[in-house]
């Protein structure tokens, strides 16, 4: 059971045997956690829980989390939210800048850092590589790595180069032109051109 109110003094009131008897205990304690779409089996020798003295209840409040996602991220060897706000920091960077270089929202910066969100493998690994590594740097901030650029030239690149002209010495359609005509084959390029499409040629 969780309870949020770590200013409220202790003993607490049991929400299961109703009796006062809620006191913060370190007790050894064993977690089944999922994460990145695996099931991870964590070990805390002396985890620091409000527990009931009479029922045994353990009550689950924010202290607690912590500590589970601190020892998940040892566990995973993940980077932890002091070391991410450090290296940042060190690389003078605001969460706005390191956020828009790593294509994320500012906000999940700020999650990392205050131990909220944890990250992902994979993104443990781009940061890794970002901090310590200045050609990544270099590379996040090239400009084909912004949004409107890739944009951009994936759709120049998808833009079909014209057919040559029938009567071109590179021409692709001989046999055609000698069927049709060189001023119809110019004529139906030119219309390949204007609409982007073949039409057939009956």
């Amino acid at each position: 059971m969780h309870d949020n109110n770590r200013e409220r003094p202790f003993p607490w009131k049991c929400p299961e045997c109703l009796k006062p008897e809620v006191v913060r205990a370190k007790i050894p304690y064993a977690a089944d956690v999922k994460h990145d779409g695996l099931l991870h089996s964590l070990h805390l020798d002396s985890f620091e829980v409000p527990k009931c003295r009479s029922c045994g209840e353990l009550l689950f409040d924010d202290h607690a989390d912590e500590q589970i996602s601190s020892a998940l991220r040892s566990h995973l060897h993940l980077l932890s939210p002091q070391e991410i706000r450090h290296e940042r920091k060190t690389l003078a960077l605001s969460q706005c800048e390191l956020a828009d270089q790593l294509g994320v929202a500012e906000a999940t910066i700020s999650r990392w850092e205050t131990g909220a969100l944890i990250q992902s493998r994979a993104i443990d690994n781009l940061l890794r590589l970002y901090f310590a590594i200045p050609e990544t740097r270099t590379a996040l901030k090239g400009k084909w790595q912004h949004v409107e650029h890739r944009v951009s030239r994936k759709r120049s690149q998808n833009i079909a180069k014209p057919p040559a002209a029938p009567n071109d010495q590179n021409s692709r359609f001989p046999f055609a032109a000698r069927t049709y005509g060189v001023p119809f084959l110019v004529a139906e390029a030119k219309a390949v051109q204007d609409r982007g499409v073949f039409l057939p040629i009956c």
